[in-house]
């Protein structure tokens, strides 16, 4: 439902920001825009995951979510312009959010696949299956 409901999303979002900005986005572009933010939900889902089975306090999980998500965002978005270094750049571009602003920069810059979009890919899937290997076998539902 999740997958869905973010697929819906990302179809109103990337039409909306394509008339606002004036973008002409082929039907490619598009179609790729919409698989990349898929795959972003998909990221942050397994992170997710991985969070809840990890800690069993809804308050904690909460406010753990909220932090994640904060420094993953200032990472990705200040960590990338090299404003914080040499090495948090580094990190910034193999850290979530990089990779995933790797992806989406390529596609509507219309760039051919590189080196980067192989790795940031291959970064993406790792997530994927790390957190998920995490999350699902030790989530258990407790009742209260």
């Amino acid at each position: 439902m999740q997958i869905t409901s973010t697929l819906v999303a990302s179809v109103i979002v990337v039409r909306a920001c394509a008339i606002l900005r004036g973008l002409s986005l082929s039907i490619a572009q598009f179609a790729l825009l919409i698989g990349l933010a898929v795959r972003c939900a998909a990221v942050f889902l397994s992170i997710g995951q991985a969070l809840v089975a990890l800690v069993k306090s809804t308050a904690t999980v909460n406010a753990s979510g909220r932090v994640l998500f904060i420094i993953l965002v200032l990472l990705g978005l200040l960590g990338r312009t090299g404003i914080l270094g040499d090495t948090l750049k580094a990190i910034a571009e193999w850290a979530t959010i990089g990779a995933l602003m790797t992806f989406f920069s390529e596609v509507l810059n219309n760039a051919a696949w590189s080196d980067s979009d192989g790795k940031a890919l291959l970064a993406c899937a790792g997530y994927i299956i790390l957190f998920a290997m995490v999350g699902i076998p030790w989530f258990r539902w407790e009742s209260l």
